[in-house]
């Protein structure tokens, strides 16, 4: 989502949208479910802000009612309703929908940390699989059972141990990655850039240390290591995904 889909909705909304514009959104109501979630929480929340002016506007009626038949008893002209009380409710009416729209616009707008909470997975073993039926005690399969299992404490201790010349890139970006799944940010992020320049999963590298800055908030971190991983780009896969999240980030203000 980027300003101009925010204004997109408004404008669609409010009736204000040219007959283009409202066949743009209406298109992307069916194709975007991200942009129809957005645009029915909006609804929902004029439809609140629509039933607040209509009882305040009711109790002010009665209010005004009550006053009515009581000077009529006592033989008084009827009063109008002043015009500072209609000023008021209109007044609040036009706090509730700006200050409404200002929280929706904070909650629906990504930040770093939603970010890596959508974004992240940890990388698949793709080194030593643990295959049904197969009984592998080996101490690499068995510290890669460790990370399919989410032991993550447990990988990263036995790949430290497993450490090789021959596997020693591998095993660091996985040591990389686990530190991430147990939110331990600041390792992660030295391992992966303590390996980062070797070829082995260059681009996976940049993707997870660009997700680690995101959990940061380090907005500009992200984005080069992002930029970094496109032009590194061997996985078309990943590389989608790479040019998805940029884009989320580029529109965070």
């Amino acid at each position: 989502m980027n300003e101009r889909d925010y204004q997109l909705i408004e404008d669609y909304l409010n009736g204000s949208l040219k007959a283009s514009e409202k066949a743009e959104v209406e298109a992307r109501l069916l194709q975007d479910n991200a942009f129809a979630k957005i645009l029915a929480q909006q609804q929902d929340l004029l439809a609140v802000v629509d039933k607040k002016v209509e009882d305040d506007l009711r109790l002010l009626l009665a209010e005004e009612e009550v006053k009515l038949s009581n000077n009529v008893t006592n033989k008084v002209s009827s009063p109008t309703i002043p015009i500072s009380r209609w000023l008021s409710v209109a007044a609040s009416v036009v706090v509730l929908i700006t200050v409404g729209w200002l929280l929706f616009r904070n909650e629906s707008s990504p930040n770093g940390s939603t970010l890596f909470t959508e974004n992240f997975t940890a990388y698949t073993n793709i080194i030593a699989p643990n295959r049904r039926g197969e009984n592998d005690e080996s101490r690499l399969s068995l510290a890669f059972l460790a990370y399919d299992n989410k032991q993550y404490p447990k990988a990263i201790a036995d790949f430290e141990r497993l450490k090789s010349d021959t596997l020693k890139s591998e095993l660091t970006f996985y040591i990389g990655v686990s530190y991430l799944a147990i939110n331990e940010i600041e390792k992660g992020i030295i391992t992966l850039k303590d390996d980062a320049i070797d070829s082995k999963f260059a681009m996976e590298k940049q993707w997870y240390l660009a997700l680690a800055y995101l959990k940061k908030n380090d907005i500009d971190a992200a984005k080069i290591a992002l930029n970094k991983a496109l032009h590194l780009s061997t996985d078309p896969v990943l590389g989608r995904n790479v040019s998805e999240l940029l884009d989320k980030v580029n529109s965070i203000e």
